[in-house]
Order: C-alpha cells, then sequence, then structure tokens
C-alpha cells in the first residue's frame, strides 16, 4: 500500500490554543455504503461496510485513555503534579500526559509531545503506552505512517493479553494494512480481545460473520455479537443493527427498528449515521442535508464519511461535481486501506476525471481494492482484460477475475461469464452453461438491471431457453422501471409493435422517450418514425426530423436515411405553389 502521509489530515492538526479536539484511535476511523458505485446489496441497504477500514468504534471497551474525564470543555489547569510523576517515571501519568497533549487537553495540543510521554510508558512495558503509539504511526498523528510500527507496538501490548492491543493485531490483519488480509488471523486476535470484553472486537467480529469474509455467513451470530458490543454503547455496532433491520437480514425487514438502532449512535458516528438516513430517506426527508452531515463527520477524520463525500464530489451529488475535492477525500480514505475508495480512484483514472487517462493506473487501483475483495473491481479487472483495454487482450486472465467477482454473487460478473459462454469468448460456446450463470445474475433479491436486460434478450431470440415475447417484455420491463435506458427503449418498441403486449403507441411514446432523454439514439429514431408515419400522434415531419437529427448526432446510422426523406417531405408540403404565366 502506497503512503499519502503528504496529503494532510482536515482539522485535527496541532493548533496554538487549548483545549482543542483530536480524534481518539477509534474515532478516527468511524463507521459507514458500499458505496453506490458498488453493488447495491437491496434498493434501501446502507451497506454501512461502505469502506473496508471504516469499521472502527468512536468508544471501546478497554480502550487505552487517561482515567481522568479530558472533554473539550476542560479549562487550561495545573498538570504539574501529573508531570512530576510521570517525569518520576509513572507510566500510568506518562500515558495520561500523553492523552493531554495528544487531545490538547490542558496544553497545547502536541503529537509529538504525546508520542515522547507514550514512548517512555511503552518502554516500561505498559500496554496502554504501547497500544497508543501504535495507534499514532497508525493514524500518521505527528509521525509518518508506518502500520508496520503500528502493528509491531500493538503485538507488545497483546503479549501480555491486552484486550486493546489484541484487538488491533486483529485489525491489521483483517484489512491487509501489513501483508496479505488473513481474516482467519483476525477472527484469532478478535476473539482473544472479545472473550475480554472489548466491544469493538466484538463488533468485527459480528461484521465478519455479516459478510461471510473467512467464516460461513452467518446474520444470526452477527447479530449475536453486535448486540454484545451494542449493549455497551458501541455507536458502530448500533449502526450495523440498524443496517441488518433495513435490510432484512437474519432479522424481519423493519425500517423503524431500524430507525431506532440508528437514533442510538452518538457523537461523530451520529453524524456519519444521520448523513445515512438523509441520503436514503430513512425517518427524514430525502434531501442533500446528507453531504453536510457526511462532510461533519469527514472533518473529523472518519474514512467512511471521508469516501462519501469524495464519492459524492465524484458523482455531484448533493453537492457541485468537483473532482478536484474528490480525490482529495478519496485519497485521504485509502490511508485506511478502503477498498471503495481505491476502487473510486481506479474509476476515476479510467475515464481522466481530474487526472490524465491512465489505464495502467486504473488497472493497479483496482488491484488494490480487489486484493481487498471488492467485487466491483475484480469485475473491472476482468472488464480492461476482456477488452484489451490498457494491456494485451488476455480472456483467461478476464475469466479468472470475472470468477473471483462473480462468486462473491456479484451480477454484473455473472452476466459477464454468461455473455462469454453464450459467443464462445474465450471458452467453448455453451448456451446452458451461459443460462445457468445468468440464472445465477437474476436469483438474487438484488439482481442487477443489466442482467435483466440480458435476460429479456434471451428470451426473446430463444438463446439457450424457450423463446418468448411476453417473458422478454416481462424482463425488459422490470429494468426499464429501475431507469435502464436500453431496456426502456425495448419496452417502447414491443408496445409500439405490439410484440409481447398488447399494441400501445401512447405507453410506446412514453417508454421511448424516456430512454431518448438519456441520448439513447435508436429510442430517438424510433419516435422520429413515429412522427414520420402519424402512429399514435398526428403525422409531423418537422418533429420527425427534429428526432432524426438528434438519433444521427448520437450514432444511429440508420437514422440518415429517414432523415433525409423526412426533408424531402417536409420540402415537398412546404413548396410554394407556382403561379400561372402572366397571372
Amino acid at each position: 500500500m502506497q503512503n499519502y502521509s503528504h496529503i494532510d489530515h482536515p482539522d485535527f492538526r496541532p493548533k496554538p490554543r487549548a483545549p482543542q479536539f483530536t480524534p481518539t484511535a477509534e474515532q478516527e476511523e468511524g463507521a459507514s455504503e458500499s458505496t453506490d458505485n458498488a453493488p447495491k446489496s437491496s434498493g434501501k441497504s446502507l451497506n454501512i461496510n461502505a469502506q473496508a477500514n471504516s469499521d472502527k468504534p468512536t468508544s471501546t471497551s478497554h480502550s487505552h485513555r487517561s482515567p481522568q474525564d479530558h472533554t473539550a470543555a476542560a479549562a487550561v489547569r495545573d498538570i504539574s503534579p501529573i508531570v512530576v510523576k510521570a517525569s518520576l517515571g509513572d507510566a500510568k501519568s506518562q500515558v495520561e500526559l500523553g492523552d493531554m497533549y495528544r487531545a490538547g487537553d490542558g496544553v497545547v495540543q502536541d503529537f509529538k509531545e504525546a508520542h515522547g510521554w507514550y514512548l517512555k510508558a511503552a518502554h516500561q512495558g505498559d500496554p496502554a503506552g504501547q497500544c497508543n503509539l501504535g495507534h499514532l504511526y497508525r493514524l500518521e498523528l505527528g509521525v509518518d505512517r508506518n502500520h508496520s510500527t503500528a502493528l509491531s507496538w500493538y503485538k507488545k501490548a497483546a503479549d501480555q493479553g491486552d484486550a486493546e492491543g489484541q484487538c488491533y493485531v486483529g485489525l491489521v490483519h483483517d484489512y491487509g494494512l501489513v501483508g496479505e488480509v488473513d481474516y482467519s488471523a483476525a477472527m484469532d486476535w478478535y476473539m482473544m480481545a472479545a472473550n475480554q470484553g472489548h466491544a469493538y472486537a466484538q463488533c468485527c467480529i459480528g461484521l465478519l460473520y455479516d459478510k461471510g469474509k473467512g467464516v460461513q455467513q452467518d446474520y444470526e451470530k452477527s447479530m449475536k455479537w453486535y448486540l454484545r458490543a451494542a449493549d455497551q454503547g458501541l455507536p458502530l455496532a448500533q449502526l450495523w443493527i440498524g443496517d441488518m433491520y433495513l435490510r432484512g437480514e437474519g432479522v424481519s425487514q423493519d425500517e423503524t427498528i431500524a430507525l431506532e438502532w440508528f437514533s442510538k449512535a452518538v457523537d461523530d458516528c451520529s453524524q456519519h449515521a444521520m448523513g445515512l438516513m438523509y441520503r436514503r430517506g430513512l425517518g427524514v426527508p430525502k434531501t442533500n442535508t446528507a453531504f453536510s452531515w457526511f462532510l461533519k463527520a469527514a472533518q473529523q477524520g472518519l474514512p467512511d464519511a471521508q469516501h462519501f463525500v469524495g464519492f459524492m464530489y465524484h458523482r455531484g451529488e448533493g453537492v457541485s461535481k468537483d473532482y478536484s475535492e474528490a480525490l482529495f477525500w478519496l485519497f485521504k480514505s485509502v490511508n485506511h486501506n478502503s477498498p471503495y475508495s481505491q476502487y473510486d480512484i481506479g474509476t476515476m483514472y479510467l475515464h481522466g476525471q481530474g487526472v490524465p487517462k491512465d489505464y495502467s493506473k486504473a488497472q493497479e487501483w483496482y488491484a488494490k481494492a480487489a486484493n481487498l475483495g471488492h467485487p466491483y473491481a475484480q469485475y473491472c479487472i476482468g472488464s480492461l482484460y476482456e477488452n484489451g483495454e490498457g494491456f494485451h487482450q488476455d480472456y483467461d486472465k478476464a475469466m479468472g477475475w470475472y470468477l473471483r467477482a462473480a462468486n462473491q454473487g456479484f451480477p454484473r460478473a455473472q452476466l459477464a461469464i454468461s455473455n462469454m459462454y453464450l459467443n464462445g469468448i474465450g471458452v467453448s460456446q455453451d448456451k446452458r452453461i451461459a443460462v445457468d450463470w445468468l440464472t445465477k445474475a437474476i436469483s438474487r433479491k438484488d439482481v442487477d438491471v443489466v442482467s435483466q436486460m440480458a435476460m429479456g434478450r434471451m428470451y426473446r431470440r430463444g438463446l439457450g431457453v424457450p423463446k418468448s415475447a411476453d417473458t422478454a417484455f416481462t424482463w425488459f420491463l422490470k429494468a426499464a422501471q429501475q431507469g435502464l435506458p436500453n431496456a426502456q427503449q425495448f419496452v417502447g418498441s414491443m408496445y409500439r409493435d405490439g410484440e409481447g403486449v398488447p399494441q400501445d403507441y401512447s405507453g410506446a411514446l412514453s417508454w421511448l422517450i424516456k430512454s431518448a432523454n438519456h441520448n439513447n439514439s435508436d429510442a430517438q429514431y424510433e419516435i422520429g418514425t413515429m412522427y414520420l408515419h402519424g402512429q399514435g400522434v398526428p403525422k409531423n415531419y418537422l418533429t420527425a426530423k427534429g428526432w432524426f437529427v438528434k438519433a444521427v448526432k448520437y450514432g444511429c446510422e440508420e437514422a440518415e436515411a429517414s432523415l433525409s426523406e423526412a426533408q424531402k417531405l417536409i420540402d415537398k408540403t412546404t413548396r410554394r405553389p407556382r403561379l400561372p404565366k402572366g397571372g
């Protein structure tokens, strides 16, 4: 993983005043949606795991902090008694003083000073000092980011049986911060900490069961561990429980209960939860307010929120599109090994958005995300190999990457494999296997609209399935209703021709216009044809010409001849009659 330590963190660098806020090790790494650029698990799932390394708590049981209540409201005070004890070698006082410098609590915030006091405690074998040093190196606070150094300090604490150290050794394995991802090792370390009552470790175990990472997916076990962490007041666990009720996975779907759990989250997690709720319209109006909530959480260092802010700048969702700002926030998020942000950066390089178009860099970023299990990134690498974009075309490698994504249940990859078997691309043509893969793609609750479209085409043409216009229309309609322009065009055409459905020119025109508004040239051509021949609308050669012009502009070659025909009819009907001689 590259080091992006040259990119400053927002809003929590040292400032010349006290007291000040700096995120705790856990607050730095908050909670949350596949990104909407990742495959959606359902129309309303918040998919809190919008990025792999964002599933960290705002508080944990057994978290190493000063026993005193250091809050932002604390006044500058006499710290000399603590300094004296710390200077005399009292490890707990050294950790406490380090906490104060780190948070700017009663002193001017100074990460280097915090590092010095933590180091003194750590050298005495104090696990709190060792863990806090690990946090500084992992979160790039006053030192260069170094996950290996962080791991070495976490391991020193863990080897003493310290729950916090055990939890964060597990985290390093979970997200591949040093070496490859190792879910089995992560589970072992999390379990050690969880059995000591460490709330965040309990939540991490719940997440592994929830997502089936290194273990058989088991929603019942997942909920059990989430509840154990939530009972200790861990906001992240409360968010995940709410998400399970929202998805209806392992429990009956219930938005009311989901909202109750989201409302229990506090502090920066609450800001992130509010962003999620406004983005989905869960219990509140669906508005652009979501962006401002995500931004608040992002400015406190939450990687999930940073990803959402970058994603929303990238898409222009709730804020003006700004590729520079998108990259700024996405790079902050990738410092935590976020596969979703890695994927988004890869996509920006693929399309030259805010950066020069570069297939090699796109593939590099996709590979980072893919190796962390991101199915969309795996699919995109397969697509690059299949189409020979950026490097030599290689169908075997394409199939390998498609299979990795397909085996995670990603419909688009399953469709790509189906297409390769249907057309004999890199494999022996086999329509039966093609249909098998396509059936997998459409069997999910969150079936991909592209898969629905593909199934419609297969039934329309009788490819591996009985030819059925009625069934084809049903599949096209499902995809059209979810906004797929190509499907909208097919539905419009079938209504116009009475294919698989009673002929309905009004319905045809309505669907064709929806598709045409997305610059679908075939739909634009068909609308022009309806006006040219008066199918369900009065003949209007000028209107027909307008649609044919659009169709030609967007690549419909067939529209060129119709455009000439429309122009001739316009000339014929508008030609002024010749006056008789001498008249």
